[in-house]
């Protein structure tokens, strides 16, 4: 069974039309990786922001038969992701570079810190609420990077009103 978020979805608007009194969830899990975007890392970021740009396409889609779209956000967890990362052998010319960043973040087990059983739980009572969050940002890492990077974008966006006026 194919469980890419196109199929689930496809699945899931199928059975829930037309729109009845039960209410319905759907749960795409991204990361703060699909707000914020670190060097090393762009093909990831890269399935992230698809990820939440079809999510916000999802959620316009699948509302006017009760279907709310919830985003998950989570900064970084103790999964043992960062354990199994292989990397090549160190190269001088990698040295203070964003490779060498990444090389440096992988090797710290302490680099990863929200606890899995604690976000499950608080992504499940959050699917009871009658209207869930388009997003739910998880863990104090990612909300401090999530609201820098959206502030810095605004920052140099609104400057840009004037040019925006065609």
């Amino acid at each position: 069974m194919d469980s890419s978020p196109i199929s689930v979805a496809r699945r899931l608007s199928s059975g829930c039309r037309p729109a009845s009194s039960r209410r319905y969830a759907t749960v795409s899990a991204a990361t703060a990786g699909g707000q914020v975007a670190f060097p090393g890392v762009g093909v990831y970021h890269a399935a992230k922001w698809g990820l939440e740009g079809f999510s916000e396409a999802l959620a316009a889609e699948l509302a006017p038969f009760g279907v709310q779209v919830m985003i998950v956000e989570p900064g970084g967890i103790r999964t043992g992701f960062t354990g199994s990362t292989v990397m090549a052998e160190p190269m001088p010319a990698y040295k203070g570079t964003p490779v060498d960043a990444m090389r440096q973040f992988s090797a710290d087990p302490a680099a990863t810190g929200g606890d899995p059983a604690t976000m499950a739980a608080r992504i499940l009572a959050t699917t009871t609420q009658d209207l869930v969050p388009r997003r739910l940002v998880l863990g104090s890492d990612a909300f401090e990077a999530i609201t820098s990077t959206l502030t810095d974008r605004l920052a140099e966006i609104s400057p840009q009103r004037e040019n925006a006026k065609l």
